[in-house]
């Protein structure tokens, strides 16, 4: 008989040590007659499933008082610094709900992996809840890691290939898509690589896209690879528009003219919309203009309208430097 009691006794001790380590989603039942403040999480655990090294896992919790008083979060502390909480509030009334925005950066690693971050509360019965972040990484590198396409002209159609490393884990790619119709991807190498096109014409300037990779031993993960290209324009402007102020009557602005992929040139004249403007351009020599724009009124009449230089290319007579106001849309 003594044995039966001393074994039930363990017993029973055994179970409140669990209902203790399992409190968040057992205790919020008994809430009702708890008179402290009781912080509560519904899902403190978040299964991410399989995803690439290199993306990053987004996920809220939502936390909630389920006692009877204010209930005050003190800090949030992660398990690992790749783990970033931000926490929306840190005082909640009896019943009043709040969110904690977990970001867990997977760069460098693989395999499983699990990360707490411990919310910490005046709970005197639980001064901390736990939330878990947990699933496998596979590893997806490529050489090289971004697409650049370096300077190009505006009709080149040219392509970049990379690969997956040959330390990949993440099996063979099933499906790529550009985020922009200037650039083309397809998967290439019997699914090790990745071939990227530009698709002309390309606009002058900078122009970027991201490709997003699908790979056979990571479904739910998406791998993604930066492109870039820049098209050196036929005459580099600087600035490309003109910015006017709100609050003074009149301006004074500095625009600079270079030589681009047309050559050299000279500007034979200067056009403005308004007659006050009064250009000066100066010739710094090497294809290089100064021009120095004094007495800009500050006036309605310069909305939607341009300066107009007229140059020596034949096919770019004229270059339009926009007006623009500040905070303009």
């Amino acid at each position: 008989m003594k044995r039966v009691c001393r074994r039930s006794g363990l017993m029973v001790l055994g179970q409140l040590l669990a209902s203790v380590w399992v409190c968040l989603p057992t205790r919020s039942a008994a809430a009702t007659n708890y008179v402290g403040p009781l912080l509560v999480c519904p899902e403190p655990v978040f299964q991410f499933g399989i995803v690439s090294n290199q993306s990053q896992v987004i996920h809220t919790f939502s936390l909630y008082n389920a006692g009877a008083a204010t209930a005050h979060i003190s800090r949030v502390v992660s398990s690992c610094g790749c783990v970033v909480p931000e926490l929306d509030q840190k005082e909640l009334t009896p019943g009043q709900q709040t969110s904690l925005r977990a970001t867990f950066s997977l760069a460098g690693r693989t395999g499983h992996q699990r990360r707490v971050i411990r919310v910490m509360g005046t709970d005197p019965v639980t001064p901390y809840v736990e939330l878990w972040l947990e699933g496998d990484v596979v590893r997806c590198d490529f050489e090289p890691e971004t697409i650049n396409f370096g300077t190009i002209l505006p009709a080149d159609a040219s392509t970049r290939l990379v690969r997956l490393a040959g330390g990949a884990v993440a099996g063979r790619i099933t499906h790529v898509e550009s985020d922009s119709a200037l650039f083309l991807a397809s998967v290439a190498e019997g699914g090790h690589g990745v071939e990227v096109r530009a698709r002309p014409p390309l606009p002058d300037g900078v122009s970027q896209a991201t490709v997003l990779v699908w790979l056979t031993n990571a479904p739910a993960a998406v791998a993604k690879l930066p492109v870039t290209a820049m098209v050196v324009p036929a005459v580099r402007v600087t600035p490309a528009t003109i910015e006017l102020p709100r609050d003074a009557p009149y301006a004074t602005r500095t625009v600079w003219i270079r030589p681009g992929r047309a050559g050299a040139f000279t500007i034979r004249d200067v056009q403005s919309p308004v007659a006050s403007v009064t250009p000066l351009l100066t010739d710094i020599g090497g294809g290089i203009y100064r021009l120095d724009l004094k007495n800009i009124p500050v006036t309605a009449e310069l909305q939607g309208t341009s300066l107009t230089l007229l140059t020596s290319l034949t096919n770019m007579p004229a270059i339009a430097i926009p007006f623009r106001f500040e905070n303009q849309p």
